[in-house]
């Protein structure tokens, strides 16, 4: 994966870390296209994640 690119390269794994603090807070590192789907369902307002998503889904 290349830091223009949000797809992994062949036979590259994807790791999110993600720590969910007390307040409902969610803090992200590494987020993936797939994980950044799943924590849109969570929070629909959080505008970072939904542009990781926009990310994840425009064409090559």
């Amino acid at each position: 994966m290349t830091p223009d690119s949000p797809t992994p390269n062949a036979g590259e794994r994807m790791t999110t870390e993600f720590l969910l603090l007390p307040d409902g807070v969610i803090l992200v590192q590494n987020l993936t296209p797939v994980m950044a789907e799943i924590l849109l369902q969570l929070n629909p307002n959080e505008e970072a994640i939904r542009r990781r998503v926009a990310a994840g889904q425009a064409p090559d």
